[in-house]
């Protein structure tokens, strides 16, 4: 599902991550830790690529994740893009950090993200 949004909403889950307190960081950030074998604080491409097939993912679905993953194009994924990923789901049924966020989007508060906003 990550994969396929519209890069605005990518940037959204981003910022999401980031100011995220969700329970479940500790478990991704446990997960995040065992795979940077580096302790890089990121994980190379080739990491998570190996990874992913090794998980029985395909190569071409891996290298799609793997290019939703990296926003910043550094051929690294760091934690906030893993994070992001990964929370994507449980917080768009959060209808509170949902509304968090379009608040933080709306300046104007008249319902609706312009490119004013």
């Amino acid at each position: 599902a990550y994969m396929r949004m519209s890069e605005l909403k990518k940037a959204i889950f981003l910022m999401i991550a980031h100011q995220c307190e969700v329970q479940a960081v500790f478990e991704l950030r446990a997960l995040f830790t065992h795979f940077d074998t580096r302790n890089r604080g990121s994980l190379s491409m080739a990491d998570l690529r190996q990874v992913l097939t090794a998980s029985g993912m395909g190569p071409l679905t891996a290298e799609r994740v793997i290019h939703a993953l990296d926003r910043n194009s550094d051929a690294e994924i760091g934690w906030t893009e893993f994070t992001a990923a990964a929370i994507c789901v449980s917080v768009c049924r959060n209808t509170r950090v949902v509304d968090a966020v379009f608040g933080t989007f709306d300046t104007d508060q008249d319902g609706k993200i312009t490119a004013d906003d």
